[in-house]
């Protein structure tokens, strides 16, 4: 979120913050690699999860170059995004919204303060589903893979002329933690089922409603 003459800004990660899909995609992730030796499975699950802000096919090609180490990459890498997003288009609408997410934006929005989107999924498919879960009204602009999210703080940064100490950027994952210490701007995390099952306590990670999250930030405007 970001501040200037006042107003404040706030910027939203995806995957866990607004749609509970992260223990979604951890279990297709884990399912995708049952075939493997438990000892590779641990060691992709354990890359998932402390990269979960990254776009899949640069995790994919990741795995396949240095866990599983495969022959023939570029055939790896499109054979499990192709999986994947089969298992994902049959789960996705399943998936609920996160604790006080929409009532979280409504309040923002109520108050006139600018929200934007910053995943690690890809532009196109984020697109998609900001419009199948009637979300587009809620940002400013939704930025994807490829871009980088401590890339997408800078453009927005620069897009609205302010300073990054007043940017809050609500994430769920070490990924999003990382990029926002890159970038110096203050940190939202939120608590999942996932990443308190796997970090355990953590004090970046110690609420699981995102209003609560944000409702602070009015008193900042």
């Amino acid at each position: 979120m970001i501040r200037n003459n006042n107003k404040i800004i706030c910027i939203y990660d995806f995957d866990g913050v607004i749609l509970d899909t992260d223990l979604l995609k951890y279990n297709i992730f884990k399912n995708i690699f049952q075939d493997e030796r438990k000892s590779i499975q641990k060691k992709i699950l354990n890359y998932h999860f402390l990269n979960q802000g990254i776009n899949r096919i640069k995790k994919f090609e990741y795995i396949a170059t240095n866990i599983t180490k495969k022959i023939n990459i570029k055939k790896e890498i499109k054979y499990l995004e192709s999986l994947f997003s089969k298992k994902l288009r049959q789960n996705l609408a399943n998936c609920k919204f996160s604790t006080g997410a929409i009532k979280s934006m409504e309040s923002l929005k109520k108050n006139k303060i600018k929200m934007f989107l910053a995943t690690g999924v890809n532009k196109k498919e984020i697109d998609k589903i900001i419009i199948k879960f009637k979300l587009k009204k809620y940002f400013e602009k939704v930025y994807g893979y490829p871009l980088k999210k401590d890339k997408i703080i800078k453009i927005i940064k620069k897009q609205e002329n302010v300073k990054y100490s007043n940017i809050y950027f609500i994430g769920d994952s070490l990924s999003d933690l990382k990029a926002a210490k890159k970038t110096k701007i203050n940190f939202l995390g939120r608590k999942t089922f996932l990443n308190s099952k796997l970090l355990g306590k953590n004090k970046f990670f110690s609420e699981k409603n995102v209003y609560k999250i944000t409702k602070n930030l009015l008193s900042l405007y």
